[in-house]
């Protein structure tokens, strides 16, 4: 369902800590070192698949929290003084570094493997590459009238018909944003722009929901990551991805170990299998993600990186500004409702 002005006031006064929030039967306390807690906004089913694969290769097991980005910071926040999870797995580069007090440093012995231009910040590690793509529904949009550019998605004739999440409470939305905002020539051309797109916006509560709305026809057009979209598009949904002429990002999403963790040993081991072939491949399989080390394979359906244009996205100039452009989405989104 999509969020009401209620629910939305409500989820800025909870802080999000209630929103989406799955928790996998937790690991028994006698596995110690052999479990690892895993913190997530993926999808459960997907990601519960490739930790199992994890599992079977190294023999740690796990558990799972499943929440969107903010939900999961601030429950990191909140069992700050005595942690229980382990690792941040999947959450937006930009947002890990504004939590970087939250993060007990690591660099895998694997990290050689990353592709240079994933290879972003010291805190964190990229998990994999995630792409802002536009989901527009083939029977409710014919051809002639698709859009092709951030631009064209203004028009007013969209007003209400555009499905998103939010970008104070989502990883994705808040990538999408600031790709908006990098495909202009100042940042004050960014806002105007996105201020267009976010009049004609209604939000879901996950990125899986926007796939699901758009699929089904009742929103024609939604803004999420590509592999959400491509689970339709694979499964011969009336669903085509379109990767706006403007631009678009193609960046590392992060995992990190949560500081003073209290398996921190399988929580490396972890990070090191995610950066490995074996890992790599299972994210590109499993979860329709673009792989972040030199191992050649791509989700299927997924068009080559050489086809998409993309912005300049300055991980460091953005995670600079991410409190400040939360504050002003939020200030902008209240103006609009």
């Amino acid at each position: 369902m999509l969020l009401s002005k209620f629910h939305k006031c409500a989820a800025y006064m909870l802080g999000g800590v209630l929103a989406g929030l799955f928790i996998s039967p937790p690991a028994p306390a006698a596995a110690a070192e052999s479990s690892v807690v895993v913190y997530t906004p993926l999808k459960a089913g997907p990601v519960r698949q490739l930790l199992q694969k994890f599992t079977a290769d190294t023999g740690v097991k796990f558990s799972m929290v499943t929440a969107n980005t903010g939900t999961l910071l601030n429950r990191v926040k909140a069992e700050s003084s005595h942690p229980n999870g382990d690792v941040l797995l999947s959450l937006g580069g930009a947002n890990l570094q504004t939590a970087s007090a939250l993060i007990e440093p690591y660099t895998p012995p694997n990290a050689k493997k990353i592709r240079p231009e994933f290879d972003v910040h010291a805190l964190w590690t990229p998990f994999s590459a995630a792409t802002v793509v536009v989901a527009i529904n083939t029977k409710e949009v014919p051809k002639a009238d698709r859009p092709d550019s951030w631009k064209a998605l203004t028009d007013p004739k969209w007003k209400g018909k555009i499905a998103s999440t939010q970008a104070d409470l989502s990883g994705n939305a808040f990538q999408a944003l600031a790709t908006v905002l990098l495909t202009q020539p100042t940042e004050e051309q960014g806002w105007a722009l996105y201020k267009g797109l976010l009049k004609n916006y209604e939000f879901a509560n996950s990125a899986g929901a926007v796939a699901r709305l758009v699929n089904d026809g009742e929103y024609p057009i939604g803004i999420l990551l590509e592999d959400n979209a491509l689970d339709y598009v694979r499964a011969g949904g009336p669903v085509v991805i379109m990767y706006p002429k403007e631009g678009t990002s193609v960046i590392p999403d992060g995992m990190a170990i949560i500081k003073g963790a209290p398996h921190q040993e399988a929580a490396r081991k972890l990070i090191n299998w995610v950066l490995s072939d074996n890992g790599q491949q299972a994210i590109v399989k499993l979860l329709s993600r673009r792989p972040v080390t030199n191992i050649d394979v791509a989700p299927s359906g997924a068009v080559s990186l050489d086809k998409i244009k993309r912005v300049k996205f300055d991980m460091k100039y953005v995670g600079s500004h991410t409190d400040a452009w939360v504050k002003k989405w939020r200030a902008l989104n209240d103006s609009l409702r």
